[in-house]
C-alpha cells in the first residue's frame, strides 16, 4: 500500500502536470515558470486524503491571470477534461485568433472541437467569436458584462447558462443546438439578438429578461418547455415559423412593439395570461411597413418640403429627374397585403388560445389587432386594378375592390368609434359628440318642435337670398350675352375641381390615433395635429361641395321643382354625416379632448332643456304634440337616427364585452 508520502507526491505531481498543461494552452507564448503557474490555482473543496487510496486527479482550477486574457478556442479543446473558473476578470477575448502559433492546430483548425467546462463570474468580455466549430460541454456566465459582439452561431451546447448578464452589443446563436436546458434569465440584451434556425431539445428559459432591440427567433424549434415569463420585448420580436412542441409560456410578457408570430405551430399548450401588448395601431402599421420595405429592398425617400416640390416642378431639369425616379418602380416580391395577413395570423393564434381558455376579455385585445391587419390588407387590395372583362365572372371580379372598400371603411369606422368594441369610454364619448352635433344643427337651424306651425327659418332665409341672387344674375346684360360660354366654363371648372378632389380622396380617412405616452407634448406637436385634422376636414368638405355642385348643375339644367329645398336637404344630410365622421376620426388628442368637453356641456344643457331632442322621431312617443313638418329637419333627423343606431349597437356590444356578462 502507498504510504502518505507517496500519496502526497502523487497529488502534487498531478497538480503540477495539470497546471503546466493549462498554462501551455492559455498562455502559449510564455514558459511554465513559477510566476505563470501561479495564475492557475487548483480548487480543493475540503478533500480528505486517504492514505490507502490513490488521490483522484485535480480537474477544477481557478484562473487568475496577471495579464490580458485572450482565449483561443482552437486550443481550449485540449482542456476538455478540466473545469476552469474565471472570476472578476476584465476584457476577456474569446476567439480563434493566433492561428499561426503551433503546428498542432494548423492541421485541425477546421474540425469541430469539443470543449470542456467553463464558469465565468463577474467578468467582462471584449468579444466572443467561435466560427461555429465548437461543442461546449458546460458553459456558465454569472453577473457578466459583454461589451463586444457575442457570436455562437452553429455551436452545440450540452449545458448553457446566462444569469444576470448584460449584453451591450449584438448576440448571435443562429443554427445553434441546445442539448439540455438553456438559461438566459434576468439578463438584459441591449442590442439585436438572433436565434434563427436554432433547436432547443430540453427547453429554454428567458424568464424576466429584457430585450432592448430587435429579437429574432424565426424558424426556431422548441422541443420542450419554452419559458418567456415576465420577459420584456422593447422592440420588434420575430417568432415567425417557430415550432413549440410542448408548453410555451408568455405569462406576464410585455411586447412594446408588434410581434410577429405568423405560421407558428403551438403543438402543446400556450399560456398567454397577463400578456401585455403595450403598443397601438400606429406602431403596428409601422412594423408591417418596415418589414415590407426590408423584404423588397425599398429605400425610404427623404421627405421634401412643399416649396421644394414646387421648385422641382417649375424647373425643367427637376421635372425630368422626378419623371425618371417615378419610372423606376421597385420590384415587389411580396406585397404589403401579404405582410398584413401574416401579422393577422399572429394575433389570431393568441386570440384562439385565449378563447380556448375562456379568456374572452384578453382575447378581444388580440381580435382588434387582427381586424386592423385586415383593414390594412383591404386598404391595399382596393388599389389593385381590374382585368379586361370577357364574361360575367370577370365583371364580378372587377367589382371586388368596391366591396372591399366598403369593408375597409366599416373596419376603420368601428376602430375609430370603439376600437372594435373594446373601449367603452371612447364609444360613449362618440355618442355624446353625436348628440351635441345634432343639438348644434337643431339650434343653428332654429327648428321648433313645440308650436302648431313648424317652420325652418334658415331654410326660408337661404331660399329668399338665393332667389334674389339668382334673379340679379339672370338680369345682368353680361350674363345674357355670354350665357352659353359661361356654362361651358362652369362645366370645365367643375371637372377640374372634381379631378383635384379625387386625387386626394384616397387620403381622406387615413388618420390614426397618435399615442403620446412617454413623450413630451409641445405646442408644435399640438399645432401639427390640429393642422392635420383641419386639412382633412377641408378636403372632405371640398369633395362634398364639388359633388353637390355637380348635382345642382344637373338638377338646375332639368328645371326640377323645389330645387332649393332639394339642394339644402341633400347638403344638410351630407354635411351632418361628414362632420360627425370627422369628429370620430379626429387624430389630434388635444383637439379631441377640447371637442369632447364642449360636447358634454352642450349635452347636459340639452337634456335639461328638452329630452325629446335625443331623437324627435322617438320623442313623439313621449310627447304626442310634437309635429315634424320641415323637410330639412326630417332629413337631418333621419341621418341622426342612422348614426345613433350604429353608435348604440357598438355601445351595447362594448358594454357586454367589458362586463361579467358573457358575449
Amino acid at each position: 500500500m502507498p504510504n502518505f508520502t507517496d500519496t502526497a507526491k502523487g497529488f502534487f505531481a498531478n497538480r503540477d502536470k495539470a497546471q503546466e498543461e493549462i498554462c501551455s494552452v492559455l498562455f502559449p507564448l510564455f514558459p511554465a515558470s513559477s510566476e505563470n503557474l501561479a495564475q492557475i490555482r487548483p480548487r480543493i473543496h475540503n478533500r480528505k486524503f486517504l492514505r490507502n487510496e490513490q488521490i483522484p486527479p485535480i480537474l477544477e482550477f481557478d484562473i487568475i491571470p496577471n495579464r490580458p486574457l485572450a482565449l483561443n478556442l482552437l486550443r481550449l479543446w485540449r482542456l476538455a477534461k478540466y473545469h476552469l473558473y474565471f472570476t472578476n476578470i476584465q476584457n476577456i477575448a474569446i476567439n480563434t485568433m493566433h492561428l499561426d502559433f503551433g503546428n498542432d492546430i494548423q492541421d485541425e483548425r477546421y474540425e469541430r472541437k469539443t470543449l470542456g467546462k467553463f464558469t465565468f463570474r463577474g467578468c467582462t468580455f471584449k468579444e466572443i467569436y467561435t466560427m461555429g466549430l465548437c461543442d461546449f460541454e458546460e458553459l456558465h456566465f454569472y453577473n457578466c458584462v459583454f461589451n463586444g459582439k457575442v457570436d455562437f452561431r452553429d455551436c452545440h451546447f450540452q449545458k448553457l447558462e446566462f444569469q444576470n448578464c448584460v449584453f451591450e452589443s449584438s448576440i448571435t446563436f443562429d443554427r445553434a443546438t441546445f442539448e439540455n436546458k438553456a438559461f438566459f434569465t434576468h439578463s438584459t440584451f441591449k442590442d439585436s439578438t438572433s436565434f434563427r434556425h436554432s433547436q432547443c431539445t430540453q427547453g429554454v428559459n428567458f424568464s424576466e429578461s429584457t430585450f432592448m432591440q430587435k429579437t429574432d427567433f424565426s424558424q426556431t424549434r422548441f422541443q420542450d418547455f419554452a419559458n418567456f415569463t415576465h420577459t420584456i420585448f422593447n422592440d420588434y420580436a420575430d417568432f415567425s415559423q417557430c415550432e413549440f412542441e410542448k408548453t410555451a409560456s408568455f405569462y406576464g410578457a410585455i411586447f412594446k412593439k408588434a410581434p410577429n408570430f405568423s405560421q407558428v405551430q403551438f403543438k402543446g399548450s400556450l399560456n398567454a395570461v397577463n400578456m401585455k401588448l403595450d403598443f397601438g395601431f400606429e406602431n403596428l402599421k409601422e412594423i408591417i411597413s418596415s418589414e415590407f420595405k426590408k423584404h423588397n429592398d425599398i429605400l425610404e425617400s427623404p421627405k421634401q418640403s412643399f416649396l421644394h416640390t414646387i421648385k422641382q416642378w417649375i424647373s425643367p431639369k427637376g421635372r425630368e429627374n422626378t419623371k425618371q425616379k417615378s419610372d423606376i418602380a421597385p420590384t415587389i416580391a411580396k406585397p404589403l397585403a401579404n405582410f398584413a395577413n401574416d401579422f393577422r395570423d399572429s394575433f389570431r393564434v393568441f386570440k384562439n388560445a385565449l378563447i380556448k381558455d375562456n379568456n374572452i376579455l384578453d382575447a378581444s385585445n388580440f381580435h382588434k389587432l387582427e381586424l386592423y391587419c385586415k383593414e390594412i390588407e383591404l386598404g391595399e387590395s382596393i388599389h389593385i386594378g381590374g382585368i379586361r372583362a370577357k364574361n360575367e365572372e370577370d365583371v364580378r371580379k372587377n367589382t371586388k375592390p368596391f366591396k372591399e372598400s366598403i369593408d375597409w371603411f366599416l373596419l376603420k369606422f368601428y376602430r375609430k368609434l370603439s376600437e372594435h368594441h373594446t373601449d367603452f369610454l371612447r364609444v360613449f364619448n362618440n355618442l355624446i359628440l353625436l348628440i351635441a352635433l345634432y343639438a348644434g344643427f337643431f339650434y343653428i337651424g332654429n327648428f321648433k318642435t313645440n308650436d302648431s306651425v313648424k317652420t325652418s327659418h334658415i331654410s326660408q332665409q337661404l331660399s329668399q337670398n338665393i332667389e334674389c341672387l339668382k334673379d340679379s344674375i339672370r338680369e345682368s346684360p353680361f350674363i345674357q350675352e355670354h350665357s352659353l360660354s359661361l356654362q361651358l366654363v362652369l362645366i370645365i371648372l367643375t371637372i377640374l375641381i372634381m379631378a383635384f378632389a379625387i386625387k386626394y380622396s384616397i387620403f381622406i380617412f387615413k388618420v390614426s390615433t397618435k399615442h403620446t405616452k412617454h413623450q413630451q407634448i409641445t405646442f408644435k406637436t399640438i399645432f401639427k395635429g390640429i393642422r392635420k385634422d383641419s386639412l382633412h376636414l377641408v378636403k372632405i368638405l371640398c369633395i362634398v361641395v364639388v359633388l353637390l355642385c355637380i348635382i345642382a348643375l344637373i338638377v338646375y339644367r332639368f328645371e326640377v321643382n323645389n330645387f332649393l329645398s332639394l339642394f339644402i336637404n341633400i347638403f344638410g344630410f351630407c354635411l351632418f354625416i361628414v362632420l360627425y365622421l370627422w369628429l370620430v376620426f379626429l387624430d389630434s388628442i388635444f383637439l379631441r379632448y377640447i371637442v369632447v368637453i364642449v360636447a358634454y356641456i352642450i349635452t347636459y344643457v340639452i337634456l335639461g332643456n328638452n329630452i325629446a331632442i335625443l331623437n324627435p322621431l322617438i320623442g313623439k312617443l313621449i310627447d304626442n304634440t310634437i309635429q315634424i313638418d320641415d323637410s330639412a329637419f326630417k332629413i337631418l333627423t333621419f341621418a341622426y337616427t342612422i348614426l345613433m343606431f350604429l353608435v348604440l349597437f357598438s355601445l351595447q356590444k362594448t358594454a357586454r364585452k367589458n362586463s361579467i356578462v358573457p358575449s
